[in-house]
């Protein structure tokens, strides 16, 4: 069972992204909202955050640099439209293309929660 934090503005998605998770056994909390972002990774700890970068309608990436900063070891999964040679897409430790059927998703998960973390001590 993983601790997933999803931020997904498009609430319907975002219910049926935490419906279908929650079904694979994982404990999820979800927001379409980025400034409840900071106060989440605080209480929630996640292990895993999946992140839509397109807030509002337009694409907010200095989200990710905000999470990276607070949280720099908690891998992060992009659920999102494809893009080509995007520049975040190494900064994060997956990228999947928003479908309606999860299966990318969930095998994307289970692939990056079973790499072992890295631990600078």
């Amino acid at each position: 069972m993983a601790k997933i934090f999803a931020i997904e503005d498009y609430p319907p998605i975002r219910d049926l992204l935490s419906e279908e998770l929650t079904e694979e056994g994982n404990v999820v909390v979800s927001t379409g909202d980025p400034n409840l972002i900071p106060e989440m990774l605080r209480t929630f700890e996640p292990d895993l955050m999946i992140l839509d970068p397109y807030v509002r309608g337009e694409i907010r990436w200095e989200l990710l640099e905000r999470i990276k900063n607070q949280k720099p070891h908690l891998p992060i999964l992009i659920f999102a439209d494809p893009y080509k040679e995007d520049p975040h897409q190494f900064q994060v430790d997956g990228w999947v293309a928003k479908s309606f059927l999860f299966d990318d998703l969930k095998q994307k998960i289970i692939k990056i929660l079973e790499k072992p973390l890295w631990n600078p001590a």
